[in-house]
């Protein structure tokens, strides 16, 4: 690439950054969930049986959207490198099959960038609230009878 033309110098740092969120998100996620995971299996006997059902399904449902997501994007990353590999297997072609893979990733890494709002939005949400049910059941315990 070729990043001595300004506009692709910032197309190829915004992409970067966007893969370096992704990595923190789910560096965040990851702990999030083994914090949350540990708190609930340590406190769950001592959790109302409403509560302690919430914050698991509440869990499922967010560790469910974030797992999607994450086999969608491999499934989509695995097709685009499919095409990258047979581009380089045709040197004739190469220049236009690779012209072709620019165009269509663009378009797929923005329709991906979508599903991402939309899965970590709906991930982040279901995991805050098995926090606050968690946090609910704390304060009643600490508040008494």
């Amino acid at each position: 690439m070729d990043t001595s033309d300004p506009f692709e110098a910032y197309k190829e740092a915004l992409h970067t950054q966007y893969s370096q969120l992704t990595s923190y998100s789910n560096l965040i996620l990851g702990a999030g969930y083994a914090g949350i995971f540990a708190t609930w299996s340590l406190t769950k006997d001592s959790l109302g049986k409403a509560s302690a059902s919430w914050v698991g399904l509440l869990i499922i449902v967010s560790l469910f959207f974030f797992v999607l997501f994450e086999i969608i994007r491999m499934v989509c990353t695995t097709v685009e490198l499919e095409k990258q590999s047979k581009a380089l297997s045709n040197r004739e072609q190469y220049l236009e099959l690779m012209a072709a893979f620019a165009a269509t990733q663009t378009g797929m890494a923005h329709r991906l960038r979508f599903v991402w709002y939309v899965f970590f939005s709906i991930s982040f949400l279901t995991a805050f609230c098995a926090a606050a049910v968690l946090a609910c059941a704390f304060v009643g315990q600490l508040a008494g009878p």
